[in-house]
């Protein structure tokens, strides 16, 4: 019998597999990291397959501001007993990226480029593959412009927000 409940670990999954397929995305993570030093910046931001030391990372995490909305449909069992409803529940997502500035080549241009492919990518699937969803919410970019790293490193920043809603009880 397939899940029909929408778990957290699943819907991380499916937004990193989403993530990781499109063209010019560097390394992905299904949390944030934090980065406190230069070598962190180099370690966790940078892609293995960088010839040039280019930051290029994202990471997935739970927006920090309506993490989740519930929806609650009739059928709970009784006062004071667990079971039975029909729960629907919309989690909120956020996705954090990170690249590095090189205003000669027009990096901001590149950046932003990657950044509406991701938003594409996500809004050009109906649903992404993902059990237990039932409604996608549209992919948007929410902020976008520059941020120090450890008080190191000057690079762009974008903030992607994207919501999945699903059954999370059922009676």
């Amino acid at each position: 019998m397939p899940n029909l409940y929408l778990t957290l670990a699943a819907q991380r999954k499916a937004l990193v597999d989403v993530l990781a397929g499109v063209r010019g995305i560097g390394v992905v993570y299904d949390y944030r990291r934090v980065i406190r030093t230069e070598n962190d910046i180099r370690s966790m931001l940078v892609p293995d397959s960088s010839v040039d030391g280019t930051i290029n990372s994202w990471m997935v995490y739970p927006s920090p501001t309506n993490t989740t909305v519930t929806e609650r449909g009739p059928g709970h069992v009784g006062i004071g007993v667990k079971g039975g409803g029909n729960d629907f529940t919309t989690f909120q997502w956020q996705i954090d990226g990170y690249y590095g500035i090189e205003d000669a080549k027009e990096s901001e241009k590149t950046f932003h480029d990657l950044c509406f492919a991701i938003v594409e990518e996500f809004n050009a699937q109906g649903l992404i593959s993902l059990p237990g969803l039932t409604h996608q919410l549209p992919a948007d970019i929410n902020e976008f412009g520059f941020i120090s790293l450890a008080g190191l490193t000057l690079c762009h920043f974008g903030k992607i927000g994207i919501g999945l809603t699903g059954r999370t009880r059922s009676m």
